[in-house]
């Protein structure tokens, strides 16, 4: 894997050297070096695999309870507007008779 940062003209290097990490931790290579800096038992890989597999499982649970949430809140303000509609109708009804 290849990295190639270009530095632009008056660029700081504390600016590149950041964008070096940036991309370096969205990639995973810190991980990945990490994870291969030492022996892991495959007890110990068990147990984190299973850590992190629960970890997505909540991510994912909490992003559903926010989308319900997020859906709920539009259909309440879809059925506010419904109803103001309806009773104005009505209003106008009556105003006419």
């Amino acid at each position: 894997m290849t990295i190639k940062i270009t530095v632009r003209d008056d660029e700081p290097l504390e600016a590149v050297l950041k964008r070096f990490k940036r991309i370096c931790d969205k990639e995973g290579i810190k991980k990945a070096l990490r994870q291969y800096s030492y022996y892991e038992k495959p007890s110990e890989r068990r147990r984190r695999k299973e850590k992190e597999r629960l970890r997505n499982l909540r991510k994912q649970l909490k992003a559903k309870r926010k989308a319900k949430q997020k859906a709920l809140a539009r259909a309440k303000v879809r059925a506010k507007a419904t109803a103001r509609k309806a009773r104005d109708v009505v209003r106008q009804e009556g105003e006419e008779l």
